[in-house]
């Protein structure tokens, strides 16, 4: 399971389409899906309901590498393409902790390269903030 965590990957996608579930687990997901160069970032919550949503049309292109980066830390999600900010959101009910899982149906053709996952470490201000506040 993960909690917070950045993920970096080099994708090309062939055909059709495919999804990344991030933080997939009993608070419900992430679901990013990616359908004919459109990067949709859904909030699925336990239910299966779609609590919230963003669009991205022109997201990729099919036959051509990029770079994806996404950043999970607490209630945030940041994605990045070839280095460029394309969604941040924070949004209330968000998953905290889950697995990250690839979904592509019959069809479709992802390549990946350099799949990277790291967790974020707080910072030395964070802990000693933690600290004070419990009274360390």
């Amino acid at each position: 399971m993960l909690d917070d965590f950045v993920m970096a990957c080099r994708l090309w996608s062939r055909e059709g389409g495919f999804r990344i579930y991030v933080r997939e687990g009993p608070q419900g997901a992430y679901v990013l899906d990616f359908d004919a160069g459109t990067l949709a970032v859904l909030q699925v919550a336990p239910d299966g309901e779609i609590s919230a949503s963003a669009a991205y049309p022109a997201f990729y292109d099919y036959e051509d590498w990029y770079d994806f980066v996404l950043e999970a830390e607490g209630s945030r999600l940041i994605i990045y393409r070839d280095g460029e900010l394309r969604h941040e959101s924070s949004w209330p009910g968000a998953p905290l902790i889950g697995r990250v899982r690839f979904a592509l149906a019959g069809g479709d053709a992802l390549w990946l390269d350099d799949c990277l996952f790291y967790s974020i470490e707080p910072s030395a201000m964070d802990q000693e903030r933690v600290a004070a506040l419990i009274g360390s």
